[in-house]
Parts: structure tokens; C-alpha cells; sequence
């Protein structure tokens, strides 16, 4: 899928953490990310987005809090929460040590 011509990936830094977030997944019915990680670069993280994204907008699985999800070499744990930065719900996917 070409993603990067779909949605939006925005980059910020917020209490010592870098994060990536999309805009445009609610677009196709899906709710927006945001990842966080204070170990990563952000353009691992990106690429993580990317990968998510795609896997989101092909499929209908619905994720759980705290659920554990496999991308590439690295784990994620999935949050719903309501974004104070991007003012909607998201699914915050935070990467694993």
C-alpha cells in the first residue's frame, strides 16, 4: 500500500521522548497513532510507523490494551488513550527495551 502518499507522519520530542504520529488513518476508518520511545531514532520509528500503518489499513484487527505486537526486530504495546497533543482518541504503540 503506498502509505507515505496517504498519511501523514508528524515527528515532536515531549517529556524526554521522541514521538511520530499520523494523521489521515481516520480517514480509512482506523484510529491515529502515536509512538513514543526514549531508545529509539526517529527514523526507526518512522519506519515502524510506516509498517504499523500498512498492516492497520489492511486488515479489520482490533487491538487490546496492553497487547503485545511483533514488528520486524521489535515489540510494541498497544494503548488506547485520548491524545492531549493531536485532541482525538489514538492507539499509542510504545516500543519495548
Amino acid at each position: 500500500l503506498p502509505v507515505t502518499s496517504w498519511i501523514y507522519f508528524g515527528f515532536y520530542t515531549y517529556q524526554n521522548k521522541f514521538w511520530v504520529y499520523t494523521q489521515g488513518l481516520s480517514e480509512f476508518g482506523r484510529e491515529e497513532l502515536e509512538i513514543c520511545s526514549d531508545m529509539h531514532t526517529m527514523q526507526h520509528m518512522h519506519q515502524i510507523a510506516i509498517a504499523f500503518s500498512s498492516a492497520l489499513m489492511s486488515s479489520h484487527r482490533q487491538f487490546e490494551d496492553g497487547e503485545m505486537i511483533e514488528i520486524g526486530e521489535d515489540y510494541v504495546t498497544c494503548t488506547h488513550r485520548f491524545s492531549d497533543t493531536l485532541k482525538t482518541n489514538t492507539l499509542l504503540l510504545e516500543i519495548e527495551g
